[in-house]
């Protein structure tokens, strides 16, 4: 009688695959330490929001996904993430090193706000409006005053910075 129990539970939770749970698992286990190495590799990947950072950071979501689902392809998807890794690391090491090359691919901060006045020409240019401003500072600064602010800046990670008047 408890046999057809013990048939739909060993169903449910995958038993009936179970070479298929242990391979995925060891997948996961090896794609894990990798993460954590690409981390190591640059430090500032999950710290600071930059375009060639977040493009990276969604792309090796991608390439684990499928590295733990699709076995066929572990070994070249985890030569992708290393290669993805060492580029991301190379580029930022350009940057520092050639700041001209980070603003070509990056851009620079926009003004949007400067001594008080709203520069509407680089709001518009950059699709910022009143209200992201302001949602913006009422998250920074906890106001909805604008009179407080000397300056305001689009930083290249999408951001919006404010100076506040002495």
């Amino acid at each position: 009688m408890l046999t057809p129990i013990n048939e739909a539970f060993k169903t449910i939770i995958g038993l009936e695959h179970w070479n298929l749970v242990l391979a995925m698992s060891i997948r996961g286990l090896i794609l894990y330490v990798l993460a954590i190495v690409s981390v190591r590799l640059n430090k500032k990947f999950l710290g600071i929001r930059t375009s060639y950072n977040f493009i990276l950071f969604v792309m090796l979501g991608s390439l684990c996904a499928a590295a733990v689902t699709e076995e066929g392809l572990f070994l070249p998807i985890v030569s992708a993430i290393l290669v993805l890794s060492v580029i991301n690391r190379i580029l930022s090491s350009f940057f520092f090193y050639y700041p001209w090359l980070e603003d070509v691919c990056l851009g620079k901060p926009v003004l949007l706000i400067s001594n008080g006045e709203f520069q509407r020409d680089n709001m518009r240019s950059h699709l910022v409006t009143r209200t992201d401003l302001s949602n913006a500072l009422q998250t920074q600064l906890h106001t909805n005053d604008f009179s407080k602010v000397e300056s305001a800046y689009l930083a290249t990670d999408g951001t919006i910075n404010f100076v506040t008047k002495s």
